[in-house]
This record gives structure tokens, C-alpha cells and sequence, in this order.
């Protein structure tokens, strides 16, 4: 039953992508990114449909590691965000402090291609003999849907006596499998930024609940709510589960202060200088 179930709802992915209305950051479009910044978004999916873009352990002064969703390398808007974004300080002050950014990109089943039966190993390998070279350096992981239980399950996994500071970016998280734990931060998190969607309204809205979305996480240190059914007035879209990219450059109200990837370079500021 719950094998049809994702198939019935994998087949609405592609038999009904007109349902979800257009997002400025999403289709196409160009739209106002991080620090003013326009980001233009190539509307061919198909052409940041690629593999995934390990860690490298080399010298760097910070390491960024996105973890794409389910049927995120079907549809291909985690690895989009993973394309069209800058490094996380360019342009602002904290450039100076980290000019050498590594990067990285996994599937939140690791590749491996099981939607069923899969681990982390390959992920947590490659981020622990990138923190063994770079063993003061802070690192950030951004997980979105199943790739955010993933991000904290990698974490469980880390010493957390061993390495620099590491902070969690989870975009709208849902349990990936029985293992995970719904709501908890690991003990090796320093620092958690939990975005969301709250009230949803859309057929596609129905993968999350799979596994269940975290929603609101008492232990993260900054939860930012996002409405999947009023259109904010200054913005004039509604956000989706689907698209991680607004949840991260985007802040909860238009009018207020920080939004996910501002939270996270407060927090780069916050760390000693190494």
C-alpha cells in the first residue's frame, strides 16, 4: 500500500507540474537573491539534472554541503539551488574572513538510487576527511526534505569533540526513514536553522507526508514558518515544498530581519577566527 502510494504520488510530479503556480524563484524568472544579488534560474531543468558534486578534502577555510530531497534528482530543484548560488560570504564582509569556500553536493539517499534502503556513509566519509585537513574550519549543511532528517542523521554520525563549529539548515524536513529523529538537533550541532511550510494547499503538498514533516523544532535555535496557502502581499507567491531556494534566501516576512542563509552568516560571524 505504501509502495502505490509513492508511485501515485511520483506520477503526480510529472503528470500535473501546472498545478503549482509560477515562483519568481523557481521558473525562469529573475528574482532578488542573496544581498540584492539577481539570480537568473535556467528554465531547462534538464540541464542541472547532474550528478553529485562530493566534498573534496582540500584546504578551505569553510565547507557549504547541500543535501537534495526525495525525487530531488528527478526533478532537480535542490541541485539548482546548489547551481545557481554563490558562496555563502561573497559580497558581504565575512568574505575576508572565509575567502576559500568548499562546496558540495549529495542526493539525500547518497546516490545510491534505493528509496528504500540506503545510508549516509558516503556523505559523512567524505565531510570527515575534509574536517581531518581542515580540522578548525566551520562547516554548514543544508538539507531540504528528506535531505534535512538526512543533514541531521550525517550529524549524529560526526564526534563532536573533533573538528571546527558545524551549523544545520533544515528546509521544511521530513523523516526519511525509522531511524530519524523528527524535531531532535544532534550533539555535534552547534547551531540549527529550521524553515518550514505551514498551512499547505497543493496535491504535490502530499510528499512530505510520507514520513511526516517536522514542522515547528523546539530545539532549533531560530524556526522560520513559511505559508503554502496566503500569498504574502509584498511578494505575491505562496511557497512550496518543492522549492527549497525561497526558504533559504528568502526571509519569513518580507519586512523582517534575517532569513535562512542571513542566520547562518550571523553565526559565521559569531566563530572564532582561526
Amino acid at each position: 500500500m505504501i509502495r502505490l502510494y509513492v508511485i501515485l504520488s511520483c506520477s503526480l510530479l510529472f503528470l500535473l507540474p501546472s498545478c503549482v503556480p509560477s515562483h519568481p524563484l523557481c521558473y525562469g524568472a529573475v528574482a532578488e537573491g542573496m544581498d540584492g544579488q539577481k539570480l537568473a534560474l535556467a528554465t531547462d531543468q534538464a540541464a542541472v539534472l547532474e550528478e553529485q558534486s562530493p566534498l573534496r578534502a582540500e584546504k578551505s577555510d569553510l565547507a557549504v554541503v547541500y543535501i537534495g530531497g526525495f525525487l530531488s534528482w528527478v526533478r532537480g530543484y535542490s541541485r539548482l539551488m546548489y547551481d545557481v548560488l554563490p558562496p555563502i560570504c561573497a559580497n558581504t564582509d565575512l568574505a575576508k574572513k572565509y575567502p576559500n569556500e568548499a562546496r558540495g553536493f549529495y542526493y539525500w539517499e547518497a546516490g545510491d538510487g534505493n528509496l528504500f534502503s540506503h545510508d549516509t556513509k558516503l556523505i559523512v566519509n567524505d565531510i570527515q576527511a575534509w574536517r581531518n585537513v581542515n580540522p578548525k574550519s566551520p562547516l554548514i549543511i543544508v538539507g531540504h526534505s528528506y535531505g534535512g532528517s538526512a543533514a541531521m542523521d550525517i550529524a549524529r554520525q560526526l564526534p563532536s569533540n573533533q573538528g571546527g563549529a558545524i551549523a544545520i539548515a533544515t528546509l521544511d524536513p521530513v523523516s526519511r526513514r525509522g531511524s530519524s529523529k523528527p524535531r531532535e538537533s544532534a550533539e555535534s550541532v552547534n547551531y540549527w536553522v529550521n524553515a518550514y511550510i505551514k498551512r499547505r494547499f497543493s496535491i504535490l503538498e502530499i510528499v512530505p507526508c510520507f514520513g511526516g514533516p517536522w514542522n515547528h523544532c523546539p530545539k532549533a535555535n531560530v524556526n522560520l514558518s513559511f505559508s503554502g496557502r496566503e500569498a504574502d502581499f509584498s511578494r505575491k507567491h505562496r511557497h512550496r515544498h518543492c522549492f527549497p531556494l525561497p526558504m533559504f534566501v528568502e526571509r519569513e516576512q518580507a519586512d523582517q530581519a534575517s532569513s535562512t542563509v542571513e542566520y547562518l552568516r550571523q553565526w559565521l560571524s559569531s566563530q572564532p577566527k582561526k
